[in-house]
């Protein structure tokens, strides 16, 4: 077996397409159409290969949920990838081809409850500061519009 680190030669710079997520960066707050607040901080993890989003959901039921969604760029397949974790036990991974006609769309397969579903989350900048995430589940065939965010940078 050859060995797995011959390729290595230590760190190297963080990829040029993830300064198109740079918008995105700082400390966030997004209103969905359901109620739901989602409050956290975006901010670049491991020298900027990857931008962490932890966050803290409070739902109109009193409910509230922590988790992390980290953003990267794959070189090798030139994409980006989506991880999203939270203590509720969803998770998921999704990637997207890059920005078209204005608008980010990753697309992949999360874990919920006890099911796999696919799921689409379509980031569309609206300036500087601000942001709206349109996702989607599939069902039956059809996309259905599970949520709207409309993210805005306080800081």
């Amino acid at each position: 077996m050859a060995d797995a680190s011959a390729g290595f030669t230590g760190a190297v710079p963080a990829p040029e397409q993830m300064h198109e997520l740079d918008f995105m960066l700082g400390t966030m707050s997004c209103i969905l159409n359901t109620g739901t607040k989602i409050t956290g901080e975006i901010k670049p993890v491991l020298s900027g290969h990857y931008y962490e989003f932890e966050l803290t959901a409070n739902r109109t039921n009193g409910e509230q949920l922590s988790g992390r969604w980290l953003l990267g760029w794959n070189s090798t397949d030139a994409v980006f990838t989506s991880y999203y974790y939270d203590d509720t036990g969803m998770q998921g991974f999704s990637t997207a081809p890059g920005w078209q006609d204005g608008e980010l769309p990753f697309q992949g397969r999360y874990t919920l409850a006890d099911s796999h579903v696919e799921v689409r989350t379509v980031f569309r900048r609206v300036d500087e500061d601000n942001f709206v995430i349109h996702e989607s589940m599939l069902k039956n065939g059809e996309w259905v519009l599970l949520d709207t965010q409309e993210c805005h940078r306080t800081r």
